[in-house]
């Protein structure tokens, strides 16, 4: 376990030591270089071999990677069409005097976006982005804002009735249909979402928004001015209804999107979510404040998420890094070597550490619950059981430090916004909680 032990440290060393000249608390170099000590410490010294694991990551990204690209212009639109001033003043003029409330609120919205679009990143992107200006109002620093955000996006992704990490774990222990599963993941995430945002609540010092800054019109008066603004985010909804619908209304564009979808990295463009923003974003061009400013949206929009972008490359290097290197095999085959009495602990740790490794829920998954589902429904676990265990492991893994990489995006996005770095390691910190709150569900059900 040592070719994972050093790079991990490593990588935690860099972003916590900052008096470290040149490298000292920046993301990028902390994951270059832990990818290339996996790579070293795993015997890969090609330099061929380095490039392959830096694309086969980025590949690995390649949806999220342009859906933060496509994501930045179709934000950008929203500000420039009215979308952004709209909505922070329906939301001023409903709690702007409870500003617990208003943080609240937008956890909540950002719970229903993750839950209908399936994905927190596409949750973050639509409705994170309008609400990060809301929540500085709240004086509330760009790292819990950016937990805020996270957290009510994962747990969003999770929750019903999309909830890929639930569908995925039970199609792992052979359950089928998964409602089971699916009926306790509503109620464990529903009440982790009511503890988030009473959590988040705690941050919120100040009794209420300045008095300049709440509308005097009423809500509804606010949403009848500026609802032509909305449409374009109205429109990504309902494609992405019908879309969970099994309703492919954008089948007619397949001509176009499924050549694409065999081209390495460019195929992050037919992902479904991506489509659905392509779709909008065309749609916003019709207003004439938006195309009449196109290159300069365009060019703003980039540029917002330009540091996001980067971060999401030099993840990909760490994820292809580590799995070229050895190191999510050698996890793997630390948990399936031990006996039952230890495996539930110690499969849970695996995967949790795989989590934090690679980042992403469906990694951890595919690399270690693909094995350790199947074993604790030999052992006598239920496969409702399981496979809710499983989901919840995996969520825990994705969103714990260093490498989630939902807050490398996010504290990207929230950093170019209000024009200031945000630190991510620590907005990870402060969104931990959440990721605890998922070890221990899985926990209970492993035990019951």
């Amino acid at each position: 376990m040592h070719i994972v032990i050093i790079p991990f440290a490593l990588m935690l060393v860099i972003i916590l030591v900052k008096k470290i000249p040149l490298i000292g608390g920046e993301v990028k170099w902390a994951m270059i270089i832990a990818g290339a000590a996996a790579l070293l410490m795993g015997g890969v010294f090609s330099p061929i071999a380095w490039f392959q694991a830096l694309f086969n990551g980025v590949n690995n990204l390649s949806w999220i990677i342009m859906l933060i690209t496509i994501g930045g212009i179709f934000s950008e639109i929203n500000v420039q069409d009215g979308a952004m001033d709209t909505f922070l003043n329906f939301m001023r003029a409903n709690f702007g005097r409870t500003p617990k409330g208003l943080l609240v609120t937008m956890m909540v919205f950002l719970v229903i976006a993750g839950s209908l679009f399936g994905d927190a990143a596409a949750a973050v992107t639509v409705i994170g982005f309008l609400g990060i200006q809301a929540l500085t109002e709240l004086q509330l620093p760009g790292e819990k804002i950016s937990a805020a955000i996270v957290m009510g996006a994962a747990m969003g992704s999770i929750m019903p009735p999309i909830t890929q990490a639930t569908f995925l774990a039970a199609s792992l222990v052979g359950l089928d249909p998964p409602t089971s599963a699916v009926n306790w993941t509503f109620l464990t995430i529903g009440i982790g979402a009511a503890l988030m945002c009473l959590y988040a609540s705690t941050w919120v010092k100040i009794p209420a928004l300045p008095e300049d800054l709440i509308p005097k019109e009423r809500p509804m008066a606010i949403l009848k001015k500026g609802w032509k603004s909305l449409l374009p985010i109205l429109l990504l909804i309902v494609i992405v209804l019908l879309q969970t619908a099994n309703i492919q209304v954008l089948s007619f564009l397949d001509f176009i999107f499924v050549p694409i979808s065999t081209i390495p990295i460019i195929k992050g463009l037919s992902q479904s979510m991506v489509k659905a923003i392509i779709v909008a974003v065309l749609v916003a061009f019709a207003y004439k404040p938006v195309y009449s400013n196109a290159f300069g949206i365009i060019k703003g929009g980039l540029h917002k998420v330009g540091n996001p972008l980067i971060l999401m490359v030099c993840a990909g290097f760490l994820v292809g890094a580590f799995r070229s290197g050895g190191q999510v095999n050698a996890v793997a085959n630390f948990a399936m070597g031990l006996n039952n009495d230890l495996l539930k602990i110690g499969g849970s740790g695996a995967m949790v550490l795989t989590g934090m490794l690679t980042g992403l829920q469906s990694a951890t998954q595919t690399t270690i619950f693909t094995v350790f589902g199947p074993a604790l429904v030999a052992i006598g676990v239920t496969p409702t059981n399981a496979a809710v265990a499983g989901a919840h492991l995996a969520m825990a893994g994705q969103g714990a430090p260093p490498a989630d990489m939902l807050t490398f995006f996010t504290a990207g996005l929230v950093g170019g916004i209000l024009g200031k770095k945000v630190d991510p390691l620590k907005s990870m910190l402060y969104s931990l909680p959440a990721c605890v709150y998922y070890v221990i569900v899985a926990i209970i059900f492993l035990y019951i």
